[in-house]
């Protein structure tokens, strides 16, 4: 151990670092090309920076520099290491062809030759790369979709499980194979199936209920999934065998902290007894000032938050029904509330007082609420079509719009100052111009209940409960161009109905909510899944929104509980 640079001491912060490797092709022709390993490092580069990771990534797609050569992935593990003191946490991540030579696992890398006499030069040995980790921050997690990887029981392995016991930290190694079995690919999946399965685990699956995740907890998944892969008609067509195996030394690694929340105090109070109603939080709003948060629930009241304390400071009573809809006018001067008891009100903010004229009430529930861009119209969604208000004299609806068959569950307005409505009767209608004619219609899998309008107006997600049960497409949020309704992706994850979709303030990222208790995040310019702020709840997510500055993102539960994350601290 004499060759072990000392480390930085700590300074009682943990950053974590990342160096993610992913090669498709190499020089050598006589080396097989791989499909996948490139578009695996850069999903995996994502879901690392979406849980706080510094990241350094070599793979085919980067500059000269940045090339996967064996000197080069050298030098980035050496200055991953400088980079950190003794309280950090390094993660390494090799996606590339893995051989054995003389009984030991070899990576392949870039230049990597192939001899005459079948020999490979210029690999990196497991033994080698532990050599260099052994001098970096005393907690290591490493991750090898590469065949022939094993465990590594060498030597060297024993001596890096050594140094981070002696530095009172953790040693975690999880390889996609066996030393006598290969990593598979997935056209399915589009991807390594073991780092297809690393990704998910990262972006959620793999979980607490606060967002933490172990090493433990994550192997635990990766293995499930390649098993359940496995047994696919894929796994099965292609004979795998594929088993991830897992050492795990001195104690767990925790490779995402839990992510910081200030609770809402005291929440939705409830079930009332004798009314037969709950404690739901069914809509939520942040006023264009960030200053307060507004929740609506199926306890009849609306109330308003600090974001900043999640302290309670007002609770408005006025309806008689589950107030199922809230929204702010640009201004931000009033807000106008939704409830099944038929009626919608506005409030004067600050001070939550209740305006008069009101609304006539209708003959029927009413489930949504939206303001335009210039604060002169209010829509709304019912059981009975779509009403539109003037808010300034909202005694008499201006227009009543009965193009859906059944209740109309969700309203939004893109910038442009177009209407999207969408019902049970599963399509999205699109309403142009100051008199709201009809004009385009979007045909969905399902009821549609929630609307998300990106800031610019240019994407448009929708989501509710699909009809069709297929496996890869239950319960499926739909990014779409917003001028054509065309389909962009369809982005898989939930397990149940969706109950809300926004987009942060920059438009990079869109929120949605669901019965399975789960919130999950998408990159909106492609619909790939970056992460999951709450899994396991033992509660129904009803829903989000993103505070205007984009630094937090409330969470609403069926159990009248809610979250407000801070953004800031695990983003990178």
């Amino acid at each position: 151990m004499s060759n072990v640079e000392p480390l930085a001491r700590g300074d009682g912060i943990q950053n974590r670092f990342a160096l993610v490797v992913g090669i498709d092709t190499y020089d050598d022709a006589d080396i097989t090309r791989l499909p996948y390993c490139v578009r695996d490092a850069k999903r995996l580069e994502r879901a690392l920076r979406a849980r706080g990771y510094k990241v350094s990534c070599l793979h085919n797609d980067r500059g000269p520099g940045h090339q996967p050569t064996r000197g080069n992935v050298v030098r980035a593990l050496k200055a991953l290491v400088r980079a950190g003191d003794e309280d950090d946490l390094l993660l390494v991540h090799f996606s590339c062809h893995g051989t054995v030579i003389d009984h030991r696992p070899h990576l392949l890398l870039r230049d990597t030759t192939k001899t005459a006499a079948g020999r490979y030069d210029k690999t990196l040995s497991l033994s080698d790369l532990l050599q260099i980790l052994r001098a970096s921050p005393r907690w290591v997690s490493l991750f090898l979709d590469a065949c022939h990887m094993g465990l590594g029981l060498d030597p060297d392995t024993a001596l890096s499980t050594q140094y981070n016991h002696e530095k009172a930290g953790s040693f975690a190694l999880l390889s996609g194979s066996t030393l006598g079995d290969i990593t598979q690919d997935s056209g399915v999946q589009k991807g390594g199936v073991f780092t297809n399965a690393l990704v998910e685990g990262l972006s959620g699956a793999a979980a607490a209920p606060n967002g933490r995740i172990l090493f433990s907890d994550l192997a635990r998944h990766v293995q499930h999934a390649v098993a359940d892969w496995r047994q696919s008609e894929e796994g099965r067509s292609k004979l795998s065998t594929q088993l991830p195996v897992l050492r795990l030394e001195v104690a767990d690694l925790e490779v995402a902290p839990a992510l910081p929340f200030i609770p809402l105090v005291p929440g939705h109070e409830g079930p009332l007894e004798g009314t037969g109603l709950s404690n739901k939080i069914r809509s939520a709003a942040f006023t264009p000032d960030g200053r307060w948060l507004a929740t609506t629930g199926e306890d009849c009241t609306v109330r308003l938050w600090s974001p900043v304390t999640g302290q309670l400071g007002a609770t408005l009573l006025g309806h008689r029904g589950h107030v199922g809809g809230v929204a702010f006018e640009p201004s931000g001067v009033r807000m106008a509330t939704a409830s099944n008891d038929g009626t919608v009100k506005f409030w004067q903010v600050p001070g939550a007082s209740l305006l008069t004229p009101l609304t006539p009430d209708l003959p029927a529930r009413i489930h949504a609420v939206a303001w335009s861009p210039l604060g002169n119209r209010v829509a709304i969604g019912s059981d009975i079509g779509v009403h539109i208000y003037d808010p300034d004299a909202p005694t008499q609806h201006l227009f009543h719009l009965t193009a859906h068959e059944g209740p109309v569950w969700a309203v939004a307005f893109l910038p442009s100052g177009e209407l999207l409505t969408g019902g049970n009767d599963e399509v999205v209608h699109v309403w142009k111009g100051d008199s709201f004619e009809r004009s385009d219609s979007w045909k969905c899998k399902g009821p549609v209940w929630a609307i998300g309008v990106s800031p610019s107006g240019d994407k448009v997600v929708t989501a509710g409960c699909d009809r069709e049960a297929r496996e890869q497409l239950t319960h499926v949020p739909v990014l779409r161009r917003s001028s054509t309704g065309e389909v962009l992706k369809e982005m898989s994850g939930h397990k149940q109905a969706i109950t809300s979709a926004a987009f942060s303030p920059d438009g990079k990222t869109i929120a949605t909510t669901s019965y399975d208790g789960t919130l999950r995040l998408w990159l909106s310019s492609t619909g790939a899944p970056i992460g999951l702020l709450d899994a396991k709840s033992n509660s129904e997510a009803y829903a989000a929104a993103f505070s205007p500055g984009g630094k937090s993102l409330f969470v609403g539960f069926a159990n009248g509980k809610g979250r407000l994350y801070d953004l800031t601290v695990n983003n990178g």
